[in-house]
Formats: C-alpha cells, structure tokens, sequence
C-alpha cells in the first residue's frame, strides 16, 4: 500500500470485507452504499410480477444465479446491461421463458423501469449505474 491516504470508501459490505482480506485496516473502511433519489424513486408496494437487475454485466455481479433459475422462478427475471460475461449469461438464459435481456438502456428508460412505468418485484442496482433525473 503506497502512498498515503486516511479513509478508504466502499460501496458494499461485501467490498469492505475484501479489502480487509487484502491487508486493509479495518478501522479505516466506511461502507457508503449508492443511494437513490427519493425525489426520482418512490417507494411502491404493488408489482407488476418481474424482478429487474440494472448493471454491467461482469461474473462478479452473479446475474448467472437468476438465470440458472430457469422455470424454477415465478417471476421473470429482466436484465438491463451489457459487458463481459454476457455471452456466458445469455447461454445460461438459453431458452428460459423467464429471462429476458434488455442490452444497454439509456438513464431516462432504467428510470422509468424503476420509478413506475415498470414496476418490479425485486430490484437490484449494479455500482457505477448512474440514474440521475433527465
């Protein structure tokens, strides 16, 4: 570890965790979770029956668990991204009634999927996804 720093953020839990594995002290990680505009976003408790995942598309993510799903899930399982591994979670998708890749969408479409045009069961948010008001 060069140079010098005194805090170090990470965006997950899970991120913190690996960096203390890797040699980081503890006592210097902040988790900061990415949040959402609560003027964007507003909380609903109905669906419309589908889960929906908007991120990069990268082994680490595991959109693959959803896909190995296949008929197993009552909800279909849309995916808003693009990147390395979507090839291997196409193949996995191969198939499946319930999985539905939607490619690369713009911030205003992921908004409105989110925000109410789209309502979804279940909702993850990939880091880096950027959903600023249009």
């Amino acid at each position: 570890m060069s140079g010098t720093w005194n805090r170090f953020i990470a965006p997950s839990e899970f991120l913190r965790h690996r960096l203390i594995l890797g040699g980081f002290p503890a006592e210097k990680i902040t988790t900061l979770h990415h949040g959402i505009d609560p003027d964007v976003f507003t909380p609903r408790y109905d669906h419309d029956g589908y889960m929906l995942y908007v991120g990069r598309l990268v082994e680490e993510k595991g959109v693959e668990h959803p896909c190995r799903l296949r008929t197993c899930s009552r909800h279909p399982f849309r995916i808003v991204g693009t990147g390395p591994d979507e090839a291997r979670l196409h193949a996995l998708g191969h198939g499946c009634r319930n999985v539905e890749f939607l490619g690369s969408k713009t911030a205003t479409i992921c908004t409105n999927c989110i925000a109410g045009h789209g309502r979804a069961h279940a909702l993850a948010l990939a880091r880096g996804v950027s959903l600023e008001r249009a």
